[in-house]
């Protein structure tokens, strides 16, 4: 069965294709969405999001079966994401930007279900591609049960 993933802003054109080619891809260009239809959210197992668009408190509780966020960019509400993973409600997420870099919230340092990759600054095609091909791997491995490409040992 393939996974229904729900992606939300501008993503390199090679990420897109490879989200829609590996995916069942529901994709919200220019903001988060405040209401999906139930049935859609119930089936809804990843989240790929970019820059400030990223995963709400809202929206991870419209998604009841969510289980792994990859972010490209800033836009996670920390607090909610925090208490979504500590609870079990969601399985696992990867962040590499944080709301306060460098300084962490001490929250997210004994998660055994979250990567955290700090930031590394990026500007060319080539770069954005890759981290978009990254991110669309993790979830791939994710969903094939197979490792992830980027864990904190």
């Amino acid at each position: 069965m393939t996974p229904d993933v729900q992606s939300i802003g501008s993503f390199p054109p090679a990420t897109m294709a490879g989200l829609a080619e590996r995916f069942a891809l529901h994709h919200h260009r220019a903001h988060v969405p405040r209401a999906l239809d139930p049935a859609l959210a119930a089936r809804i197992r990843g989240l790929a999001t970019e820059a400030n668009r990223g995963a709400s408190r809202a929206l991870i509780a419209l998604l009841p079966k969510l289980e792994i966020i990859s972010v490209f960019g800033v836009g996670v509400d920390e607090t909610a994401l925090i208490a979504a993973l500590s609870s079990g409600r969601l399985g696992f997420a990867a962040l590499g930007v944080f709301e306060n870099s460098p300084h962490i919230d001490p929250g997210f340092i004994t998660l055994p279900n979250l990567i955290l990759q700090p930031h590394q600054g990026s500007a060319t095609v080539e770069t954005r591609t890759a981290i978009g091909k990254l991110m669309l791997d993790n979830l791939i491995a994710w969903f094939e049960r197979r490792p992830l490409l980027t864990p904190l040992a």
